[in-house]
C-alpha cells in the first residue's frame, strides 16, 4: 500500500484520544513503510497512570493522524473494560504496515530482497526493543496477533511468536487474551485470537509456559 492511499483511508480518531506514531520508510529510496509502535493516550483520563500494551500481527493503516477498524476497536474496549488504563500502546510481530494480511509473507520477502542482511536484522532487533520497553511498563499485556494468515508458512509464524513468549517469560510480565464469542479462547493453533474478526467480551488471564521443546500460551 502507498503512503498515499493510506492516508486517504484513515479514519478520524476520538476527540479524547491523542494519538502518537513515527511511520517511517524501512529504508531510504524504499517505498515500504514501518510502524514500531502506536501510542494512544485517552486525555479524559489524566487521573489515571495505567498502561496496557497489545502485541498484534503487523500495522494496518493507523497513523498518528488517523485510525483504523482494528485500532477503533481496541480504543472502544478500553474504553468501556479498562477504566483505569489511560494509555494504550499497540505493538506487532512485524513492523511493517500490510492491510490485506495474506500478502504480508510476500512483502516481507520483499524487504528481504531490498535489505542486506545486517539491515534485515537491524529492523527485526528495533522492533524487539521497542515491545519490550512497552511491555516493560504496562499494567496489562494483551496478546492478539491471530493464526498465520494464508500463504505464511507456520513454522515462519512461530518464529516470530517464539520471541515474543521469550520476553514474556523472560520479564514475568501478567498476559491476558482476548475472551470472544467464540467457546475456545484460543485458536486451533492455540494461538491469541485478534480483535479484528471477533467480538471482544473481556480479558482472560494467561501465563507463558515452558516445556523442553517450547514455550506457548496457556489460559489459567
Amino acid at each position: 500500500m502507498s503512503t498515499v492511499e493510506k492516508k486517504e483511508k484513515l479514519k478520524k480518531y476520538p476527540k479524547y484520544i491523542k494519538a502518537t506514531a513515527t511511520p517511517s520508510k524501512i529504508k531510504e529510496n524504499v517505498d515500504i513503510e514501518k510502524r514500531e509502535s502506536l501510542e494512544l493516550c485517552f486525555t479524559e483520563r489524566s487521573g489515571f497512570e495505567g498502561k496496557v500494551t497489545c502485541i498484534l500481527m503487523n500495522p494496518s493503516k493507523a497513523t498518528g493522524d488517523g485510525s483504523d477498524k482494528t485500532i477503533d476497536k481496541l480504543i472502544d474496549f478500553v474504553e468501556e473494560k479498562l477504566p483505569t488504563i489511560n494509555q494504550l500502546v499497540i505493538v506487532n510481530l512485524f513492523s511493517v504496515y500490510k492491510t490485506n494480511s495474506k500478502e504480508l509473507y510476500k512483502l516481507l520477502e520483499e524487504v528481504k530482497e531490498k535489505l542486506n542482511k545486517d539491515e534485515f536484522d537491524e529492523l527485526i532487533d528495533s522492533n524487539i526493543d521497542q515491545i519490550k520497553d512497552h511491555i516493560s511498563s504496562s499494567e496489562y499485556v494483551i496478546c492478539g496477533w491471530g493464526d498465520a494468515p494464508d500463504g505464511f508458512p507456520k513454522e515462519e509464524y512461530r518464529k516470530a511468536i517464539n520471541k515474543i513468549h521469550d520476553i514474556l517469560y523472560e520479564t514475568k510480565s501478567q498476559v491476558y487474551v482476548f475472551e470472544t464469542s467464540w467457546l475456545s479462547i484460543l485458536t486451533n493453533d492455540s494461538q491469541p485470537r485478534h480483535p479484528i474478526r471477533n467480538k471482544l467480551n473481556s480479558l482472560k488471564a494467561c501465563i507463558i509456559n515452558q516445556t523442553k521443546k517450547k514455550k506457548y500460551i496457556k489460559v489459567t
